[in-house]
């Protein structure tokens, strides 16, 4: 029995090592083949790595090298905790200046007000847009830009820094200034044109009170010249010479003001004086074509945010036209100036009973366009400039039954 269950014994052992020679293979290439998906996976791995890091110069380089000024805040110090290269060869400042340094360093003292306000407003509402600032370079000098920023937040929603992209606006906003500049002086050409066509009755309207006065001093001298009897009327005549005077003080004053090629400076103006001012400088040729004035002015004191010089050049322009218009009326001439304000807009009319315009209304106000035969066409066009410059507006319309109507709207003055 022994020797049969050794027998056995040997045979199964032999059965046995096949199957266990086939296992040990099957690890192997098991084994292999965990080997070869990890290189691959390693080998995916390290390329995946290397398109990260590409990526990632990429990005950085993006961000260094961008057109615009990047720059990131921390909310809680207003200090700055990033910025890329561009911002520091705009500025001229190296990065050590500008990391952990407050922002404020950073703007023009001219709009530090405007960068607080700008601040506040993205701690309480996480973003501001389209804010125009001003940063100081290294060297003093500002730089105009338009600030946006945007926040990146945390899980629980708390502003963790600032996401801040400088628009470097300064060609813009030169050019601006340089439209202004060339506005203005065609706005001082326009006045200068005008005065150059009511020069002449100017001149005359002038030379009345000089006259008066030359005959007033006069009439001193020879009250002088009878002694006590005529000192008696002496100190009447000295009244009249000076009222004369500053009859002629007041209309060189006038003509020096629409002269002046100041800067504009808005202001409180007051709608009524403008127009009493206009009329008093268009008083002579008024006068000569016995003009009949119908003035319907609002009871209340109507006033306006403007250049009180620009807007006396709008209605001298108005009038100007409207007389050109009325020559070729016979009859009774008639300018009409009514003032009314609905809501928050101050409504000013200019209307005549002249001749009217030929050319469609929309057009009047295009540059060298016109119906006078020695206009230049540029009265009409400056006007609607200044307007535009006021947020405000002017339109051309047939008057009834004749004429044109002209009609200015302007916001309130708050």
């Amino acid at each position: 029995m022994s020797g049969q269950h050794r027998e056995t014994d040997c045979s199964a052992a032999a059965n046995g090592k096949p199957a266990m020679t086939d296992q040990v293979h099957s690890l192997k290439n098991q084994l292999a083949e965990a080997k070869r998906s990890l290189a691959e996976a390693e080998v995916r791995h390290r390329s995946t790595e290397l398109q990260l890091r590409e990526e990632r110069r990429r990005f950085e380089d993006l961000y260094e090298n961008a057109p615009d000024l990047y720059v990131s805040v921390c909310p809680k110090t207003r200090t700055v905790t990033r910025c890329n290269q561009t911002l520091l060869d705009r500025l001229g400042y190296c990065r050590d200046e500008v990391i952990g340094r407050d922002l404020m360093r950073l703007y023009h003292p001219t709009c530090h007000n405007g960068v607080i306000v700008a601040f506040k407003t993205f701690v309480k509402h996480g973003e501001v847009r389209e804010t125009e600032l001003v940063l100081r370079r290294k060297d003093g000098t500002a730089l105009d830009v338009s600030l946006k920023v945007t926040a990146v937040r945390n899980e629980q929603g708390e502003i963790l820094y600032s996401r801040s992209a400088w628009r470097d606006i300064s060609n813009q906003k030169r050019m601006e200034r340089q439209l202004r500049q060339r506005e203005q002086a065609l706005n001082h050409y326009g006045r200068i044109s005008t005065l150059g066509e009511i020069v002449g009755q100017l001149a005359h309207e002038l030379n009345q009170p000089l006259g008066a006065v030359a005959n007033y001093l006069s009439g001193c001298r020879a009250s002088i010249g009878e002694g006590a009897k005529g000192l008696e009327t002496f100190e009447a005549v000295i009244v009249k010479a000076e009222d004369q005077a500053r009859r002629a003080s007041a209309i060189v004053k006038r003509l020096r003001r629409m002269a002046e090629n100041k800067p504009i400076n808005k202001t409180r103006v007051k709608i009524h004086d403008t127009v009493h001012e206009a009329f008093a400088l268009m008083g002579p040729s008024l006068a000569e074509m016995q003009v009949e004035i119908s003035l319907d002015l609002c009871p209340k004191q109507l006033t306006v945010a403007a250049d009180r010089i620009q807007l006396e050049q709008v209605w001298v322009n108005l009038l100007a036209n409207a007389i050109q218009a009325l020559r070729q009326n016979t009859k009774s001439r008639i300018i009409q100036v009514s003032t009314r304000q609905v809501d928050s807009i101050v409504k000013i009319t200019f209307g005549d009973n002249g001749c009217g315009f030929s050319a469609d209304p929309s057009k009047l106000f295009e540059p060298f366009e016109t119906d006078s035969p020695t206009g230049l066409g540029l009265g009409l066009s400056i006007c609607r400039s200044i307007m535009r410059s006021l947020d405000g507006t002017i339109r051309a319309e047939p008057n009834q039954p004749e004429g044109a109507l002209f009609t200015i709207e302007l916001p309130e003055f708050k």
